[in-house]
């Protein structure tokens, strides 16, 4: 039914329970711009004919009756006539109704012969061409279906013809082989059907055949992986060659960021290789979300499980030719013997289904924590081991491979290991700054052959040239006090930098710096780590003199923190989180609470491995965690802790140290950074390189500049303070 007004109506059907709104008309069709105030209506029930008052939107003194008949044979009439407002009205909110089309092209893909769902081909290889829709007619469609390809071999017609469509869904796929060059391709289907066109886009690769590398170069990885032009600028002036893909897992934490053929192709055609890296399931004995059964004959199905799906993943982003997968095993420390064995086979069963599907198995974990070295005696072992052992803050070109706790030199010794020697830290080459893990290689890599470029094997050297002294944090306590952090030497000035002291503690040879936190130019705390444990040193003559106190609790040589974050509510209630050795998708920490200014310890709980917030000795908060957007808060001290609902204000994020919410008032390259009312100090890093990476036997040489900047006038302007001191 239509009905042709020259007022917007509204237009009700009564049922035998009442009346359901079906449409709003005006001016031949569906009103639009209707008023946001409800319509009023009238049933008038008490005529032998029932009849529906309308009022027109704006002319509340004009209305007309629709009568209306249980026979469908009789056409409702609508007939304005002059009344008063109705004496009893309800009032509905409007509902829009769209026509439904009569045909539907939902979806476009391509996939491989056997018709598995891919976007990397090899040159050549059996493809198809995929769509989807819907016939809405309730009869037989007959429409147009054409594919256009374009990339890299040039504009070609893949397919064109009339098909007559099913009612309801409908699939249709056409098979066809993949372009013989290699690139980035685009398929576009389109539907034509009477005047209507409707198209769907679909990107897909060719790839040279892939394969395992041996790399004795540095990597890097990171949760969310950067875009092209990133990338683009770290191959030319960073020193890393390596790039870790996440591909893949059910604890994998950046999901909401999934990976595609086309970056990879594009970022390997950059020059870089890969490490693909798993993350499933973890051990049984942990408290994560996921864990592998405590079952050892059901463990090994399950890697075998994870296996499978893994090599399909890497399948999917081109990796087709045999590769190396690492699956990533997070620490569970003070493990019984049972929950060993569980991973033990899980591992044995993740390496045995590699070997069948033509690939190499390899493991991620903490040398101790992760117990690596049980893995040794499965039959076969893991072929490459990646070894998560923390022991710099930043890029450092002289670590090695070698060395790790737990994991004696003896085992994976043929290029097979890598080893994760810093956790989540900011770095800038090129003027671009990432947050990342860094990590020293002497194992076995994935790479996609760049188009014209031959195997780079063990590729060119990277030497570091340092310029100034290695800053790592500052803080101010007022506008001219404050204090530096210089590698592992402290220091302190009382006129704004124009001259420093020595403060360090005496016991800085067997103390690995962490934090620092000055209340005032009296009162300051320092966290690090001496000998196998964690401690808080603490002052209260301004570094004249330090005690040291121990945190409690066990702990493991290779699940030390490698960050501290120190917060003092006054001068006895301070507290100290630590940051725990961890993959990108997870984030652990420990709390610890002292009463006493520093002198004795609790430890409390800590939801993510990141700094706390304190207003008093109750309430505090933390934020951030593998996705950096978790929010907790505590109203106990940090004995629990509860999700919060809204995320944290910028002043209480910027007390927990989440400088992104004010980046963009700070200089670019800022690593560190401490703000007193408009004085701000901050540490900032430059680098660059120069050679080609491609060239095996070449040279790559970097270059890095950390400088002290201060701004009196809240970040307008900024000037350079003289460190030269901290160089001596």
């Amino acid at each position: 039914m239509r009905l042709e007004t020259k007022t917007p109506w509204l237009v009700l059907t009564p049922a035998l329970a009442g009346a359901c709104l079906l449409l709003i008309f005006g001016m031949g069709g569906i009103a639009r711009g209707a008023p946001p105030e409800a319509t009023v209506f009238q049933l008038a029930s008490e005529t032998p004919t029932p009849s529906l008052i309308l009022t027109p939107w704006g002319s509340p003194t004009s209305t007309a009756t629709l009568s209306l008949t249980p026979t469908s044979t009789v056409t409702p009439t609508l007939t304005p006539t002059p009344t008063s407002t109705p004496k009893a009205s309800i009032f509905l909110p409007l509902m829009r109704v769209f026509k439904t089309p009569p045909v539907e092209l939902l979806d476009a893909w391509t996939s491989d012969s056997n018709g598995g769902k891919v976007q990397a081909f090899l040159p050549g290889a059996g493809m198809r061409y995929n769509a989807e829709g819907l016939n809405n007619l309730g009869e037989a469609a007959l429409v147009g279906l054409r594919w256009d390809q374009s990339g890299a071999c040039g504009a070609t017609q893949i397919y064109s013809d009339t098909l007559s469509l099913p009612v309801g869904a409908w699939t249709f796929s056409h098979p066809f082989t993949a372009p013989a060059c290699t690139g980035v391709f685009s398929s576009t289907a389109t539907l034509r059907f009477e005047d209507l066109t409707l198209s769907q886009y679909s990107p897909f690769v060719v790839n040279l055949p892939g394969s395992i590398q041996i790399s004795v170069q540095q990597g890097f990885d990171r949760c969310y992986y950067p875009d092209l032009d990133e990338m683009q600028t770290w191959w030319d002036e960073s020193p890393y060659l390596i790039y870790n893909l996440y591909i893949g897992g059910v604890s994998f934490a950046c999901k909401d960021q999934p990976l595609d053929a086309v970056w990879v192709h594009q970022t390997a055609q950059q020059g870089w290789y890969f490490i693909l890296t798993w993350v499933g399931p973890q051990a049984p004995c942990t408290t994560y979300k996921y864990r592998m059964s405590s079952n050892p004959e059901t463990a090994y199905q399950q890697g075998r499980d994870e296996a499978l799906a893994a090599h399909n993943a890497a399948v999917g982003l081109g990796f087709i030719d045999p590769k190396v997968i690492y699956y990533d095993i997070e620490a569970y420390p003070k493990a019984t013997t049972s929950c060993r064995q569980a991973v033990s086979a899980f591992m044995q069963g993740w390496t045995d289904k590699l070997h069948e599907l033509g690939d190499k198995a390899g493991g991620y974990g903490g040398a101790c924590s992760s117990y690596l070295s049980d893995w040794a005696d499965n039959d076969p072992p893991p072929d490459d081991v990646w070894i998560a052992h923390w022991i710099r803050s930043f890029y450092d070109p002289e670590v090695t491979v070698w060395g790790a706790p737990c994991v004696d030199d003896g085992l994976w010794v043929n290029h097979q290991r890598l080893k994760q020697y810093t956790g989540g830290h900011k770095e800038t080459w090129g003027g671009v700054q990432l947050t990342i893990d860094s990590n020293v290689l002497d194992g076995e890599v994935n790479a996609l052959q760049p188009s014209g470029v031959q195997s780079r094997g063990l590729a060119a050297e990277v030497t570091l040239v340092e310029q100034g002294a290695p800053l790592r944090d500052v803080g101010l306590v007022s506008p001219v006090q404050g204090w530096l952090l210089v590698d592992e030497k402290l220091l302190w000035t009382d006129d704004a930098g124009v001259s420093w002291r020595d403060i360090t503690p005496p016991q800085r040879e067997a103390t690995h710096l962490l934090d620092v936190l000055f209340l005032d130019a009296h009162h300051g705390w320092m966290a690090g780590v001496m000998g196998e444990a964690p401690v808080v040193l603490r002052t209260q003559d301004g570094g004249i003199s330090w005690r040291v106190s121990r945190l409690p609790g066990e702990w493991s040589i290779d699940d030390l923190p490698q960050k501290a974050h120190l917060e003092a509510v006054d001068e006895r209630t301070v507290f100290a989180a630590l940051e725990l050795p961890s993959g990108s998708s997870f984030s652990r920490g420990r709390l610890f609470a002292s009463l006493d200014g520093g002198e004795s310890w609790e430890e409390r709980s800590l939801p993510l491995g990141e700094g706390v917030a304190f207003e008093d000795a109750l309430n505090g908060w933390t934020a951030g965690g593998a996705r950096g957007d978790e929010f907790y808060r505590t109203t106990d001290g940090g004995y629990t802790w509860q999700e919060a609902e809204a995320p944290l204000a910028q002043d209480q994020l910027a007390a927990l140290g989440l400088e992104e919410a004010l980046m963009e008032q700070l200089p670019p390259g800022t690593i560190a950074y401490s703000a007193h009312s408009q004085y701000i100090w901050v540490v900032v890093e430059e680098g660059d390189c120069e050679g080609d990476k491609n060239v095996p036997g070449g040279r790559v040489t970097c270059s890095r500049r950390r400088a002290l900047l201060a701004s009196d006038d809240g970040g307008l302007t900024w000037r350079e303070i003289n460190t030269a001191v901290a160089q001596r």
